[in-house]
């Protein structure tokens, strides 16, 4: 797991970006822009590289088993429950934005709609 610093999102939301993007299939700059640039294109970008530096380029480690205890399982299942949480918490707070960024074109429309037939 990459460590990031941001001062905006945790790792877990990090994570739960860089999945969703991945499992979007989108190019970058698609994806971007149909988040509201929530991430900015140059910091998704940034993370996808921390995320390739940290991985070996040669001779990968086999991958981790799925865990087989009880007490793995349930941490395991917690930790994805943790990050779908934080990929939900980020898309509520995009709707959220893109809701208000509406409401206030719709206004301006609307007011602008009223000069024009007075």
């Amino acid at each position: 797991m990459t460590d990031f610093k941001s001062k905006i999102y945790t790792n877990e939301q990090i994570e739960a970006i860089i999945a969703e993007y991945k499992q979007s299939g989108d190019p970058i700059t698609v994806f971007c822009k149909s988040r509201g640039h929530k991430p900015a294109y140059q910091t998704l970008k940034g993370w996808l590289d921390a995320v390739d530096q940290a991985a070996p380029a040669k001779n990968p480690a086999p991958a981790a088993s799925a865990p087989t205890t009880p007490e793995g399982i349930k941490a395991e299942i917690a930790r994805l429950q943790g990050a779908y949480k934080a990929s939900l918490l980020s898309k509520v707070d995009r709707l959220k934005s893109d809701i208000e960024k509406l409401q206030q074109e719709l206004a301006a429309a609307e007011k602008e709609l009223e000069e024009v037939t007075a």
